[in-house]
């Protein structure tokens, strides 16, 4: 037995599935259906799961690697201002 939808505008839906490719392949048909905010959790990291969202690369690597190097040039120089 399927439940009824209320009528009118749908503000949310909450899904459970059994595995990782059933919720990969749940997140295909909402990105081929035009969904654009929408979110998926799962208690554990599945891979491609990004993709089958169709969310774009992060930059926040990048920009963690510039400011980790940053830091680390900026301490090399201060030990050696403070040496010399």
């Amino acid at each position: 037995m399927v439940p009824q939808l209320p009528e009118g505008r749908s503000f949310g839906l909450l899904a459970r599935f059994k595995d990782a490719p059933a919720i990969y392949a749940a997140c295909e048909k909402v990105r081929d259906a035009g969904y654009t905010k929408w979110d998926s959790h799962t208690p554990f990291p599945v891979h491609g799961l990004d993709r089958a969202m169709g969310l774009k690369a992060s930059r926040l690597p990048w920009i963690v690697l510039t400011t980790g190097l940053s830091g680390a040039a900026g301490g090399m120089l201060l030990q050696y201002w403070v040496s010399v």
